[in-house]
């Protein structure tokens, strides 16, 4: 019956309806990201990840120092300084076997091997290597 109306009437018109204003914290979340509280915690966190990584790739003696920046508009900025020592190499891989049918096979196959004398330590390699066997 509403569509007669519109039909026969065209005056006749359908109001919008009337937005909602948003809210005082809508209208902070449209605007942006939330900010970022600085957490000590999460930073020990991420030195405690580096180290562990350099550790895993060989570098065991390194220093890993966190810096605190706060700059004028109470902003943070952490700024990471890493000492890298001398990284660990693989310096000799021996196999043992009493069997020579089995010690002439890994001297044949020994060219493939993920590890290779000179190469850096790297767990993720050594794990591999585990994994395979």
């Amino acid at each position: 019956m509403n569509n007669k109306r519109l039909d026969e009437d065209s005056s006749f018109k359908i109001k919008p309806l009337k937005e909602r204003t948003l809210t005082f914290g809508e209208k902070i979340q449209r605007a942006g990201e939330a900010p970022v509280i600085h957490n000590q915690i999460l930073t020990n966190a991420t030195v405690n990840q580096l180290s562990n990584y350099l550790f895993n790739k060989g570098c065991f003696n390194s220093i890993i120092k966190d810096t605190l920046i706060i700059h004028k508009n109470r902003q943070v900025s952490i700024r990471y300084d890493i000492k890298i020592g001398s990284c660990s190499r693989l310096n000799k891989i021996t196999y043992q076997c009493d069997d020579n049918g089995i010690n002439s096979y890994m001297d044949s196959i020994k060219h493939i091997s993920l590890l290779n004398e000179g190469d850096q330590f790297d767990t993720y390699i050594l794990y591999q290597v585990l994994r395979s066997h």
